[in-house]
């Protein structure tokens, strides 16, 4: 089977690439602000007690 790659094709492909790497950059950084912030809470108790 023959497929023809057109720019615009490789152009969308390219674009849709970007968007799913930007989106998991920051994914990966919004758990590990939830990982640091529940550290600094449980870190917070264990000076109050």
């Amino acid at each position: 089977m023959v497929t023809n790659f057109t720019w615009r094709i490789l152009i969308v492909g390219l674009v849709v690439g970007v968007l799913a790497a930007v989106c998991y950059f920051f994914i990966e950084k919004d758990e590990e602000e939830k990982r640091r912030n529940a550290y600094l809470d449980k870190m917070r108790n264990k000076v109050k007690k």
